[in-house]
């Protein structure tokens, strides 16, 4: 496997300098990496098919996918105020990975509806930790002649990410089951969340005083729109 990976870096000239890099910064890289898997193989193709099968009419399927971004327009800037308040990102990301990862075990039971808007309502919520959080990470274990080079290298391996999970997710339908798919996605949601707890390095919450949080600030001012 190790050397597999160190032929594929080959080919990517830019991904050689990862190794200098510190263990937050790969952890946030590979743990959004398996988010990505999730994201796209799970959400956007086997749960459409799933609720298919189900026999959910195509009306409520569009709206599922909606609703999972809803609360995106509004816990996005929530969760970047209190984590930037609090200084502790790593709190956040690895109990949205958990969160997230509970959710992916619940989906395939439901039989009401309501409730999948309800689960995908709640993993909306919990997700719109994951990308701000992990790319703050990033930004922040980088410094201005290398950040341009950093975040590249995260954004391929997202990339590469979402590339994968369809066809991770359709092989594992054809062959397998979609609860067993959506059981492998929800172990892989808590798997980053034990690496995001023991690798990302914890941040010194400082003088919590000075850093309070600005609710005004986290609804958008739509006087100027």
């Amino acid at each position: 496997m190790k050397q597999l990976l160190q032929k594929i870096i080959s080919y990517f000239p830019n991904l050689k300098s990862i190794k200098d890099t510190g263990s937050s910064f790969k952890t946030a890289t590979f743990t959004r990496t398996i988010h990505s898997i999730s994201y796209k193989g799970t959400i956007f193709f086997a749960l459409v098919l799933f609720l298919q099968n189900k026999g959910m009419s195509m009306r409520n399927i569009a709206l599922l996918n909606s609703i999972y971004f809803l609360p995106q327009l509004f816990s996005t800037t929530l969760v970047g105020s209190i984590s930037d308040a609090l200084g502790n990102r790593k709190f956040f990301l690895y109990s949205a990975f958990l969160g997230s990862g509970i959710i992916f075990f619940l989906l395939p039971f439901p039989d009401w509806v309501g409730f999948f808007f309800i689960l995908r309502f709640l993993q909306g919520i919990i997700e719109s930790a994951i990308r701000p959080l992990s790319q703050a990470i990033i930004s922040e274990e980088s410094n201005e002649d290398d950040r341009g080079e950093k975040i590249s290298i995260y954004k391929i391996f997202v990339f590469f990410g979402s590339m994968l999970g369809p066809v991770l997710m359709g092989f594992l339908i054809q062959y397998t089951s979609f609860l067993l798919a959506f059981f492998i996605t929800g172990f892989l949601m808590v798997f980053a969340a034990g690496l995001a707890y023991k690798y990302i390095d914890s941040e010194k919450l400082g003088d919590k005083s000075k850093n309070k949080v600005n609710f005004s600030n986290i609804i958008p001012d739509i006087k100027n729109l």
